[in-house]
């Protein structure tokens, strides 16, 4: 209970139902302390159904139907790919070892043509090379008596699946062999300069999960580490002098096929063309200025041959821009 003593509000004792004596607040601050208290929010959610003429609900599981099929296609093209992947590696594995081992026993097969521009020393380099790895072979054409020898691909399977013949295939199965006979003289041309990088550093190697390890003091200055397997990963395994597992480490670069090729060019003057993905994408201009002016000053440190006119108007206006930009 409250009173009133000259003009202020006092509280007053009152006893509980217990005997106690409890503090009484007085109706002014409750009032005002009520109206300092939020009321508590609904947490019900008012639910708006659409219109029935909005409705497609019979669409529903054609749509949730449709989206496991593109999952599905999307894992296929995943293992597809990871397929592809792993049976070109296995294709540059057995073709380097080729290479290696018919240069090393052949001194008219020199593998640093492959990096030169003459088409007919490139032509014949890859003559010795399908006949070396039994691809193609040596026939005689031509009617009885007036016979000559043409290099072709060998007999039987392989000049099925690689041999176009205009007469029979249809239209189809000719661009197949055409795409496998273009694929392979990428692969042949790779594998040979990969193989040059070998045989010029003296890089030891093995046949290894479908794909090479090689080793030697060169392989520990490229990537740092004495020993890599060539499959893209830049993190692999340490092993002891008895081969068994150590740890990991991180290599300076990703060790491939295309990594080995590459420095053969390179250590030969030979700038290589990186590929570079033009897709269309939101990108930092910074960080891209930074990604193109690394490829540039690689490319012109790898330079070892007098600039052509193009070249040096090309260089010519990168200056002016790079001036222009940096004010």
């Amino acid at each position: 209970m409250t009173k009133v003593v000259r003009g202020k509000v006092v509280l007053a004792k009152a006893k509980s139902a217990n005997g106690r004596r409890t503090k009484q607040v007085p109706d002014a601050v409750k009032a005002q302390g009520a109206k300092a208290m939020p009321k508590a929010e609904s947490r019900e959610l008012a639910i708006v159904m659409p219109k029935a003429g909005a409705m497609s609900a019979d669409i529903g599981i054609k749509v949730a139907e449709l989206m496991v099929q593109t999952v599905r296609a999307d894992l296929q093209i995943r293992e597809l790919s990871e397929a592809k992947r792993d049976k070109s590696y296995e294709v540059q594995a057995w073709l380097t070892a080729a290479f290696v081992k018919a240069q090393k026993a052949d001194s008219t097969i020199r593998l640093e043509l492959s990096l030169s521009e003459d088409e007919k020393a490139i032509e014949a380099l890859n003559q010795k090379l399908y006949i070396a790895t039994g691809l193609k072979s040596v026939q005689m054409v031509g009617e009885a008596g007036a016979q000559k020898p043409r290099v072709d691909w060998m007999p039987g399977k392989i000049a099925e699946m690689l041999k176009i013949n205009k007469k029979t295939d249809p239209e189809a199965v000719q661009k197949q062999k055409g795409t496998f006979r273009t694929n392979l003289a990428h692969q042949f041309k790779k594998a040979q300069q990969a193989a040059l990088m070998l045989i010029d550093k003296d890089v030891k190697f093995t046949s290894q999960e479908g794909t090479l390890r090689i080793s030697g003091p060169a392989v520990m200055a490229a990537y740092g580490s004495p020993s890599v397997l060539l499959n893209e990963k830049q993190t692999q395994q340490v092993f002891d002098k008895k081969g068994k597992v150590t740890g990991e480490t991180k290599l300076k670069a990703k060790p491939s096929f295309t990594d080995i090729a590459r420095r053969a060019s390179e250590a030969r003057g030979k700038v290589v063309n990186r590929r570079i993905d033009s897709r269309v994408k939101t990108t930092d201009p910074n960080k891209y200025v930074v990604e193109l002016a690394g490829y540039l000053q690689k490319a012109l440190e790898g330079l070892k041959v007098e600039l052509s006119d193009d070249a040096t108007k090309a260089l010519e206006s990168v200056q002016s821009a790079i001036e222009t930009a940096l004010g």
